[in-house]
């Protein structure tokens, strides 16, 4: 369940020049990734069966069946053709054709045809994990090229609009917009005329302003209207009004939805010298809302606001840096695919395809001092879980998951995420155990305590603190939350083995469940390294013995009679999991699985894979049909055979290649069919697929 998740309806277009690295296209998942930046603005293109070639004027609808419009047209010799929406077009519009879709992990390039002219039009959500700057900066670009298919120069013109439904998740909701000119840019910008600070509606947000920009240097013009008027004046004189034809309306107006739109005229050319760009972005200003355990609660900016005090200067940056903005997708797309084709193409295009949804559940927030000056040190990151539960802050279980992607962008961004969880739940408390999260009202937080959980998440914050630390070189903030770590690994020693009244990540009991009980003893072993990292030689020795300990009494419980693999619940012969709790020793390099174990594993995920569907086998024996990404990937991570490693890879990339099937990629799925379960649609635990290049 995804907040603003649109599932766009649209036949647009592009096989980019700047893309020729990448093969022909053979991946058509279901769902493709568009605007997806933010968890208040992660668009999709959906369809179904053959939803790359679908007409070109067609619903724009998000999953809530709520209508939300983006219409793209371009004018060629007076004849104009739909390239993307649903507004009622001129009568002659002919619709382009769609020849096919690349997705790289920032790009999601169409091509088509249009009467005599190759279309490229490319949806660009940039990834900048170096840059926190322009990765705070909830932009977007769509942009456009042509060349002419005869040789011969034509007239061309090109619009996009944008409806003010995106505005408000409630369309009886009054808008206010204006259009305005700055130095290097045009751009609309619309809003709720009474925004609700903190609110949603329909999983939109109510206290966001929504602005649409071009470059000011072009031929531009503008018009707002009823879709049905702004698009037929576009298709029959190939520019617009430069009028505001009604004052500000309803969202969603009965017979009048307002269109906001930008049109260039190209002139007469052969074919576009360089891309022209859209910038569509998102702002919510302040952006969290943190209430600490003290009493204290704190307004968090957008870290942006470091470096632009006004949105206007924001807006001409991005669209001064369009072309550098670019070139950055490209290289960091190159990168990721060509060491994600190291392992397999399937898994290049699985990477690829989580990427952006991996890094759109973030918001990187700023504090500020007593007299309200940003300070700049005072950084915060914070998740939302636009999955499971719709509204959490912080789910550390999406989080872990997530991590091993964290870590391939910038090590740097999961420190920081786990300094804000650490310093929430610091503040305050005195829980012996790893809080689940930081409350279920995104975007405003608090510590929620939740002993059940205890085993699950104190794992996974032990696990994660090690991992930055072992990859970012830097000891500091495990030295900063020592005392709480000594604290968190002490309760995992009285609590891992049995993991009574305890809770899996599924939702299942934990009491003797060997998954779980072994993400706690590798907590331990965990707390082992942390403590010998920072000097503490006697603590290191006492929790390498304590997980030596629990490890060998694990291994008497959980191990099957005949030997060849993990039981998924002590002493009971029939049961199996898959063990993806196993994937934090690899990963930690902590040494504490034996080479023995994980090969008889191996062996034994041979046979579930043969007995399984083409999405792979379930979780474990009592979730006979629901099957994970985190689970498979984790597993893949631990394979000592090749082949079975590419076998989970294969069956995630079967899935996720599913056109029968509507929606983002699912952290969660019927393993039969391929459905989405009610959980994980679009969620953030999809950063486990890079699991495997976190290992390098």
């Amino acid at each position: 369940m995804l907040t603003l998740l649109i599932f766009l309806l649209l036949s647009c277009i592009a096989q980019s020049q700047a893309n020729a690295q990448y093969s022909a296209q053979t991946f058509f998942p279901a769902s493709v990734p568009l605007a997806v930046r933010s968890a208040y603005m992660n668009v999709w293109i959906n369809g179904g069966t053959d939803s790359q070639f679908l007409p070109a004027h067609v619903p724009i609808v998000p999953w809530t069946n709520a209508h939300l419009g983006w219409d793209n047209m371009i004018v060629i010799d007076g004849q104009p053709y739909a390239t993307s929406g649903d507004a009622i077009h001129p009568n002659n519009t002919i619709p382009a054709t769609v020849n096919g879709v690349q997705i790289t992990p920032t790009r999601s390039i169409y091509s088509m045809q249009a009467g005599p002219m190759d279309i490229n039009l490319t949806f660009l959500s940039p990834i900048e994990p170096d840059d926190w700057v322009k990765q705070s900066l909830p932009f977007v670009y769509v942009f456009f090229e042509a060349s002419s298919r005869d040789g011969a120069a034509h007239s061309v013109s090109v619009s996009s609009g944008i409806t003010a439904e995106w505005a408000t998740g409630d369309r009886s909701n009054t808008i206010r917009w204006t259009v305005n000119t700055t130095g290097a840019s045009t751009f609309w910008e619309f809003g709720r005329r009474q925004p609700e600070p903190f609110k949603e509606i329909n999983h939109q947000a109510e206290d966001g302003t929504v602005y649409y920009a071009v470059s000011k240097n072009l031929s531009v013009s503008w018009e707002e209207g009823a879709a049905t008027n702004v698009n037929d004046d576009f298709g029959t004189k190939a520019v617009l009004t430069n009028n505001i034809a009604d004052p500000p309306a309803n969202a969603s107006a009965p017979g009048h939805t307002p269109l906001l739109s930008l049109a260039v005229n190209l002139g007469t050319i052969k074919s576009t010298a360089e891309p022209v760009a859209w910038a569509l972005g998102y702002i919510r200003d302040p952006v969290v809302q943190v209430n600490y355990p003290t009493g204290r609660s704190q307004m968090r900016r957008p870290y942006y606001a470091t470096q632009y005090s006004d949105i206007s200067s924001a807006i001409d940056f991005v669209i001064i840096d369009f072309q550098n903005a670019l070139q950055r997708a490209i290289d960091l797309d190159t990168k990721l695919v060509k060491e994600a084709s190291q392992i397999s193409s399937q898994y290049s295009d699985i990477v690829s395809l989580a990427a952006r949804q991996t890094m759109a559940s973030l918001d990187i927030t700023v504090g500020e001092d007593d007299q309200g000056a940003l300070n700049a040190s005072d950084v915060q990151i914070f998740m939302k879980d636009i999955s499971t539960s719709e509204t959490n802050s912080g789910p550390v279980e999406k989080i872990y998951a997530a991590f091993p992607a964290f870590l391939c962008m910038n090590a740097s961004l999961g420190a920081v995420m786990l300094s804000t969880l650490l310093g929430i739940q610091q503040s305050g408390t005195a829980q012996s155990f790893a809080s689940p999260d930081l409350g279920g009202q995104y975007p405003q937080t608090q510590n929620r305590a939740d002993s059940g959980q205890g085993v699950e998440q104190t794992g996974n914050m032990l696990i994660m603190l090690l991992a930055q630390a072992q990859v970012t070189g830097d000891a500091s903030l495990i030295a900063q939350y020592y005392a709480k770590e000594k604290q968190w690994a002490d309760y995992l020693v009285a609590n891992s083995l049995l993991s009574e009244n305890q809770i899996t990540a599924e939702k299942e009991p934990g009491v003797n469940n060997s998954n779980l009980a072994i993400k706690g003893i590798i907590g331990v072993r965990a707390m082992a390294e942390i403590s010998l990292a920072i000097g503490e030689h006697d603590d290191a020795e006492q929790y390498n013995t304590s997980a030596t300990n629990l490890y060998n009494q694990w291994l008497s419980l959980a191990v099957s009679s005949d030997k060849p693999h993990l039981l998924g619940t002590y002493n009971d012969e029939s049961s199996s999991s898959l063990m993806y709790n196993l994937f934090a020793d690899r990963w930690l390099g902590t040494g504490l699985i034996s080479q023995n174990v994980l090969t008889n594993q191996t062996e034994f995920y041979k046979t579930l894979l043969t007995g399984s569907t083409a999405f792979g086998p379930p979780i474990d024996s009592t979730k006979t049909n629901t099957s994970s990404i985190m689970s498979q990937l984790f597993v893949a991570a631990t394979a000592t055979d090749v082949a079975v490693r590419n076998q989970f890879i294969d069956a995630v990339w079967a899935r996720a290649n599913l056109s029968t099937t509507a929606g983002p990629l699912p952290e969660d799925y019927d393993n039969t069919n391929g459905n989405s379960t009610p959980d994980g649609i679009a969620g953030p635990a999809v950063g486990s697929i890079f699991s495997l290049l976190a290992l390098k």
